[in-house]
């Protein structure tokens, strides 16, 4: 039996739903002791670490090791999650960075940097969860604490084009797949309302890859990104493909 397990987080489930579900599939694992290592946010996917028995002491260990993301986004909107799971936030006028520009500043951010905590993130303050408090309307943005990470590399990986159709529906097919209460009837009407009002027609979206260490969001990066160039941003994807030396094209896909 494995003790630790590579698992592979789909788009839509908490950790803990990806988890239980390979307990289903795999029965002999009911009665031993689990845990995983390293949140993901239910619209993120990839490497999801699963500790087994005696393992699961060392959780912080493997919590601690380095990630490697691949993201992507939009310029000129704006959530309050930073993601597609988010109430829209209205943005009164962006102008698109040239690519040249977005991919000399993705190279510039490697090294320590001092990161604010997304203000919907399971960081505890005052003994609440920043979901809770932001959630509730309880938490200021002056409020939200911050921590030191480390990109240690970056690659700028290019740009592709969505229609507003086609943006729209893979908004409503991943909202769609998230259980539990994260606000998606609010989410979704606000996305439908916001879009049909859009003069876009399509929508450019950016990705690139880093190489980070523990605690690093990538919502707040991308917002961050939206803030340097004056442009909003909001996170469209997120994949987790490696957590240490555990890479995704080794991960364990329930079918």
């Amino acid at each position: 039996m494995d003790k630790v397990l590579n698992l592979y987080k789909p788009r839509g489930e908490t950790p803990l739903e990806t988890l239980q579900a390979y307990v289903v599939a795999h029965p002999e694992y009911a009665k031993e002791k689990m845990t995983y290592a390293g949140r993901l946010d239910p619209m993120a996917e990839g490497v999801l670490l699963a500790l087994v028995g005696e393992e699961t002491k060392d959780r912080e260990a493997y919590t601690a090791l380095s990630k490697e993301y691949v993201f992507e986004w939009i310029f000129g909107l704006e959530t309050d999650t930073y993601d597609l799971l988010g109430l829209v936030k209205p943005v009164e006028s962006f102008v698109e960075p040239k690519e040249k520009e977005i991919a000399d500043f993705i190279k510039k951010t490697i090294g320590k940097i001092s990161q604010s905590y997304p203000p919907f993130s399971s960081k505890v303050v005052g003994g609440k969860s920043l979901f809770a408090l932001a959630k509730g309307g309880r938490i200021r943005k002056e409020d939200l604490p911050f921590h030191e990470v480390e990109i240690r590399d970056t690659e700028y990986l290019g740009s592709r084009e969505i229609s507003k159709a086609e943006l729209l529906d893979f908004i409503e097919k991943t909202v769609a797949s998230v259980k539990g209460d994260f606000r998606q009837k609010q989410i979704l009407a606000d996305w439908k309302n916001r879009l049909s009002k859009s003069d876009r027609e399509t929508y450019a979206i950016y990705k690139a890859r880093v190489g980070v260490t523990s605690g690093f969001y990538v919502r707040q990066f991308v917002f961050d990104i939206g803030v340097h160039f004056k442009s909003k941003a909001v996170t469209f994807s997120i994949l987790r493909t490696k957590v240490g030396s555990y890479s995704v094209d080794r991960s364990l896909h329930l079918l």
